[in-house]
């Protein structure tokens, strides 16, 4: 015989389930981050996930990332990206500025290890000038790593802001440098669009310090595990209150 407190437990467990997968059936926009892409990178070609012009197209610009969690209390994800041409070595055109997109609502009061002028948390546009050129569509982020050479550079910093899938742009000058040619630039293959839990592959993004004010949707696979995990605490209910 099952205990009469067994219909309420499972009742509760459902409800736990619908709040947390609700997000996703309505089609929340921001995707967080699984742990088993805390390490990873994107190159060119757009196949790849980066889009590059120029010296940055086919193998000239690839960004990688590696996201810790933990070592700092107030600020707990460490966030490094690394960009450098296909191979890991210098880039063939030296970064002139690159932007990182991040949340609506985020102050540089998020940030720590890292010095960023307040103006430049901002809105880019396609439209400022030559400052962003081949840029697909505006990105909210923040502007750094200014005339930072052929490197491979490095941009490190701590945030109170979990990973979610998001944009980035870069920019140096012009292919044939003083001379003339055309723009050397770099963005993400899906700039401009937000993943979805159910895409089949993230591919075309980074991850970001949280680029929505939204309630983020796990991945499809951290899905499948909470909820595996609460199926197994229902069935551990049963046998428990089974008399």
């Amino acid at each position: 015989m099952i205990s009469k407190n067994f219909p309420k437990i499972s009742i509760y467990l459902l409800l736990i389930l619908s709040l947390v997968l609700a997000p996703a059936i309505a089609g929340a926009d921001a995707v967080l981050v699984g742990a088993g892409n805390y390490t990873g990178s994107r190159v060119s070609p757009t196949a790849s996930g980066v889009t590059g012009t120029e010296q940055y197209n086919n193998g000239g610009f690839k960004i990688s990332w590696v996201i810790t969690v933990g070592e700092n209390p107030n600020f707990p994800y460490h966030y490094t990206y690394t960009i450098s041409n296909g191979s890991g070595a210098a880039l063939p055109k030296g970064l002139s500025h690159f932007i990182l997109e991040v949340s609506p609502n985020f102050t540089l009061s998020d940030l720590s290890g890292i010095s960023v002028p307040a103006d430049y948390l901002n809105t880019y546009t396609p439209e400022d000038g030559n400052s962003n050129p081949n840029m697909p569509g505006n990105i909210f982020g923040i502007k750094v790593l200014e005339d930072a050479g052929e490197g491979p550079v490095t941009l490190d910093f701590y945030s109170t802001r979990a990973p979610m899938w998001g944009d980035f742009y870069a920019k140096d000058g012009k292919s044939g440098g003083q001379g003339g040619g055309n723009w050397v630039t770099a963005w993400n293959a899906g700039f401009g669009t937000d993943p979805v839990p159910s895409s089949p592959t993230f591919t075309p993004w980074i991850p970001v310090p949280d680029t929505q004010t939204t309630t983020p949707v796990p991945e499809p696979g951290t899905m499948l595990l909470l909820g595996s995990g609460l199926v197994g605490l229902a069935g551990w209910g049963r046998n428990r209150f089974r008399k």
